[in-house]
């Protein structure tokens, strides 16, 4: 390790997917804007791009920053959740420009993914009624999976003349929102 970099090198392109998730209420008394989200949300993006920042330019690589749908609209599962995921769609932008030429970085931002993470907050039947309710209002009438999050993160990392943007992955339900 030299540099925070592993001694055998490194990819020249880069997806960060640690975050903070939704755990608090929607309602503004019993949500809070908590430090360990932001940080985790925002300065650990900023921290990552950072760190990396001399391996990418060498390697002409990108930046894929994992998102989400709150960062774009306000309502959904926490206030502090969204906020934090809005700052990170902004640092993206912000990034984007520190960094070109030689860096692209961009942002996903998927609505509902099937994941072990969703079973285990809501339940496996109480997820399931929301995901079935969900789909019979989503233009593609499908639930996102993992498979299809890789799917985007993977085109993102391929466009070479894009740069600065998010990509909404919720099977359309934003144009309905």
């Amino acid at each position: 390790m030299r540099n925070g970099i592993p001694s055998h090198g490194i990819q020249e392109r880069t997806c960060r997917t640690r975050g903070a998730p939704p755990n608090d209420s929607p309602n503004p008394p019993n949500s809070t804007l908590s430090p360990r989200r932001c940080s985790v949300n925002v300065v650990g993006a900023f921290r990552c791009a950072r760190a990396l920042a001399p391996a990418l330019r060498a390697s002409r690589g990108a930046i894929v920053n994992i998102a989400s749908i709150s960062g774009h609209r306000a309502g959904g599962s926490s206030i502090a959740y969204g906020v934090s995921k809005a700052a990170l769609l902004q640092l993206t932008r912000n990034l984007a420009s520190a960094l070109a030429p030689e860096v692209r970085v961009n942002a996903l931002a998927p609505g509902t993914v099937a994941t072990r993470w969703q079973t285990a907050l809501r339940g496996e039947e109480r997820f399931a009624r929301r995901a079935r309710t969900e789909r019979a209002t989503v233009p593609l009438r499908t639930t996102a999976t993992p498979d299809h999050i890789a799917q985007a993160v993977l085109t993102l990392l391929t466009m070479d003349l894009v740069t600065g943007e998010s990509l909404i992955v919720d099977g359309g339900k934003h144009i309905r929102y």
